[in-house]
């Protein structure tokens, strides 16, 4: 085998090892983050929410954070106030899991029209909040039955 020859095979080789020390190099960078991110958090339950998907944790924080605001709120102001306090929603469409969670959570029902709520409240638009004011029941009112009089 001619000197080139042999050096072109020998670049050929170093290339392919060259590769293969690449892909393990990401590996093992990969493996440093993760043991980072575990090693420097706790188990509290915003920790765990963070991570992405807890959906305990992220329906309480919902529940929570909807009884203080005192109003309904629709899934995606909602979503960016939770992300705020520095709740993650995992998933391809956040808003979308949210709103899964939050549907399996007994104490939140939702109005198309005025969003989330605490099922305490019915479906008025929230206690206390200006938008009480403009709420009227869904209830038909008979004006040309004189009975109750």
């Amino acid at each position: 085998m001619a000197p080139v020859e042999r050096a072109k095979a020998d670049l050929v080789r170093m290339q392919a090892e060259l590769s293969k020390l690449q892909q393990r190099i990401e590996k093992v960078r990969a493996y440093i983050e993760m043991a980072a991110v575990y090693e420097n958090s706790d188990n509290s339950e915003a920790t765990r929410a963070s991570r992405g998907g807890n959906s305990h944790t992220i329906s309480r924080a919902a529940v929570e954070f909807i009884g203080q605001a005192k109003q309904r709120m629709h899934t995606k102001p909602l979503m960016e106030a939770l992300i705020e306090q520095g709740i993650q929603i995992g998933g391809s469409n956040p808003a979308a899991n949210l709103s899964a969670i939050l549907s399996r959570t007994s104490e939140l029902n939702s109005n198309r029209a005025l969003g989330w709520g605490l099922v305490t409240w019915g479906d008025a638009p929230g206690q206390g909040s200006a938008n009480d004011l403009d709420w009227q029941p869904n209830v038909a009112i008979d004006d040309d039955d004189d009975s109750d009089l």
